[in-house]
């Protein structure tokens, strides 16, 4: 009865799910517009951030482009309370890397926060929910304490380059309450598209030597 009053349905496609799937069928998951930027050098993500911040590895798990299917995934999660949707993506992401061992030398997962007045209103912060399914996955902790933002900004959506850097630029902080920072973290965000919120968290860091950041998001806005 629970089953025909609320089925299991794929997020894309709307079919009933099998056994042994979650979020996605077999088939929305295997057509899934991946970037594979793990495999490649100097991959676009990369260069986005080269000679502005110092990065060890950077990588982004599928396309975002305006009204394909994974995009309305990402809708879906990140205003319309789907947080499942983000947490088997993640998990599906971290499993792939994990293939290839990318995960390797990262001591801490440090998600790019929310403002609190924002993640008061989505009742949520999704780059935690991102966060905890990749910490899960790999068996590294999750330091959600990190990084604060310290101020509310408009939506970046439809600004242009410089704009969404001077709207990002000192939004966020190290916590002074934050200790042992480790030396070697992973950034975690949704959508990588000007680069400007990853540069400028990981610019908070500059100060404590030998320090190695990476950065994954989810999706990458062409």
């Amino acid at each position: 009865m629970i089953n025909l009053l609320f089925p299991n349905l794929c997020h894309i496609c709307h079919r009933p799910l099998v056994k042994g799937e979650k979020i996605l069928c077999t088939r929305c998951k295997r057509d899934l517009p991946r970037t594979d930027f793990h495999l490649k050098e100097n991959n676009p993500v990369e260069m986005r951030l080269f000679g502005k911040c110092d990065f060890i590895k950077c990588t982004s798990f599928c396309y975002y482009r305006k009204g394909d299917s994974f995009t309305k995934l990402i809708h879906q999660f990140k205003y319309n309370g789907f947080t499942e949707v983000g947490y088997g993506l993640a998990g599906i992401f971290a499993r792939e890397l994990m293939a290839h061992n990318w995960q390797n030398g990262i001591e801490a997962i440090v998600p790019v926060p929310l403002h609190p007045f924002k993640r008061f209103m989505r009742g949520y912060d999704q780059t935690k929910i991102l966060a905890n399914a990749i910490g899960k996955s790999w068996n590294i902790p999750v330091s959600n304490d990190i990084i604060r933002k310290t101020k509310y900004n408009t939506t970046q959506t439809k600004k242009s380059l410089i704009d969404r850097y001077e709207n990002s630029k000192e939004c966020y902080i190290i916590n002074p309450k934050a200790k042992n920072i480790p030396k070697h973290i992973l950034l975690v965000d949704d959508v990588f598209t000007s680069g400007s919120t990853i540069e400028s968290c990981i610019h908070l860091f500059d100060h404590i030597p030998q320090m190695k950041i990476s950065v994954l998001t989810i999706g990458f806005a062409e």
